[in-house]
């Protein structure tokens, strides 16, 4: 979504993003990902967030993760205030994960800076760094593919706390299912 998304072009149908499900034809490895586009004229890149599984016997045997890129946001909410977003995901492309309970996980790293500019009383400059989860459940169980990060900015009577999240899940490998959004949280009070 939208049809014929990959390979990444400048033209979406409008959309800034793509979610999209890969199978190999003996159906031993499954690619499920999102691209994450930014919305800003003048910047074409874009994050790339993609879960790997490898299958025998429709249980998942090892995790993967490709994931890179960088996307800036830009909206205005209520009262004129801009909030503007970087995300950025380091590359990593990697096959393996680590044994953790019935889950074979890998983690890697994810950043996240904002500015919220409010009229008439100043900008807030936030920057968090998290880490994202990508995992098969062994024995039947929600595989995925978590991303969320906070960045938090104070400054005298101003404050700023915006999540980014990004979610790529399935029951069984075969109905996926996309989120992301972002949390805003913005308080204050001028003298």
């Amino acid at each position: 979504e939208p049809p014929n998304c990959l390979p990444p072009t400048d033209y979406r149908r409008g959309k800034n993003y793509c979610w999209y499900i890969l199978e190999n034809s003996l159906g031993t490895e499954v690619h499920s990902g999102m691209l994450i586009r930014s919305n800003t004229s003048g910047w074409g890149w874009y994050v790339t967030l993609e879960h790997l599984a490898s299958v025998a016997d429709s249980l998942p045997t090892d995790v993967g993760v490709w994931a890179e890129g960088r996307t800036l946001i830009t909206t205005t909410l209520p009262s004129g205030i801009i909030l503007d977003l970087d995300f950025s995901v380091p590359q990593i492309g990697k096959w393996g994960g680590v044994v953790v309970g019935n889950e074979k996980q890998i983690e890697f790293k994810i950043e996240l800076s904002t500015s919220v500019n409010i009229p008439y009383m100043g900008t807030l400059s936030g920057k968090g760094v998290d880490t994202a989860i990508a995992s098969v459940h062994m024995k039947g169980g929600r595989h995925g593919l978590f991303a969320a990060v906070t960045a938090i900015s104070e400054v005298n009577d101003l404050f700023s706390e915006i999540v980014f999240y990004a979610d790529v899940w399935s029951m069984d490998l075969k109905r996926w299912n996309y989120d992301c959004y972002i949390e805003v949280l913005i308080s204050g009070s001028k003298d």
